[in-house]
């Protein structure tokens, strides 16, 4: 809620200095808006804002003229638009970890005590997860008693 009312008040003096109304909701100032806050011009230190957080700003945007009984259409093609086009240019690309390398594996076996349960636990975890290709969450949700 304490954001959505941040979001709110920061929407609302954007539109005051840009001499701009606040109600009745328009797609076309919410679009310009969102458009200023991708770019950083409706921020204070100029700073492009992450699509999550633009789209948190929508959804307050949203959430608030629907309280006041004058619902926003997000599907307008002055803001889905201007969205498609922020996810398009400020995505940012998965984050894609390296595969753990043959002499890698060999190095963490070697670490492992053999000679108690939880050594060759330990091993037998990090062979099934290398041979299969297996992600942690994988090897955590293997179930062997069934």
């Amino acid at each position: 809620r304490r954001a959505y009312a941040s979001d709110w008040k920061h929407f609302s003096g954007w539109c005051r200095r840009q001499g701009l109304e606040v109600l009745p909701p328009s797609p076309q100032t919410v679009g310009l808006y969102i458009t200023a806050y991708a770019s950083g011009a409706a921020t204070a230190d100029r700073q492009a804002n992450s699509v999550a957080t633009i789209e948190r700003r929508l959804s307050a945007l949203t959430w608030n003229y629907a309280q006041r009984g004058t619902p926003l259409a997000r599907m307008d093609r002055h803001i889905a638009t201007v969205l498609a086009g922020i996810r398009n240019t400020h995505a940012a690309p998965p984050r894609q970890k390296e595969a753990v390398l043959p002499e890698d594996i060999i190095a963490m076996l070697e670490t492992l005590n053999r000679g108690t349960l939880r050594g060759l636990r330990d091993r037998a975890m990090l062979l099934v997860g290398f041979a299969g290709g297996l992600r942690r969450s994988e090897i955590v949700g293997l179930d062997c008693g069934r």
